[in-house]
């Protein structure tokens, strides 16, 4: 499975909404899905971003992958 963004619209809205509004974010990396490979097959095995968080209201938007 390569490992894509289900989410990405959604998520783009919401990380320009806080460049927008002048809020830093950061990234929360995690394990990634189990099977989950580059577009050339190799399989991932270090962490991914998760999750976005913004660092003035402590929001956080979780990434969805297909």
């Amino acid at each position: 499975m390569i490992l894509k963004i289900a989410n990405k619209r959604e998520l783009d809205a919401w990380i320009n909404e806080r460049i927008q509004l002048g809020h830093d974010m950061v990234s929360v990396r995690g394990c990634p899905p189990d099977g989950a490979e580059y577009e050339d097959g190799g399989i991932i095995t270090k962490p991914v971003n998760v999750t976005w968080k913004d660092c003035e209201t402590g929001e956080t938007f979780g990434i969805v992958f297909e």
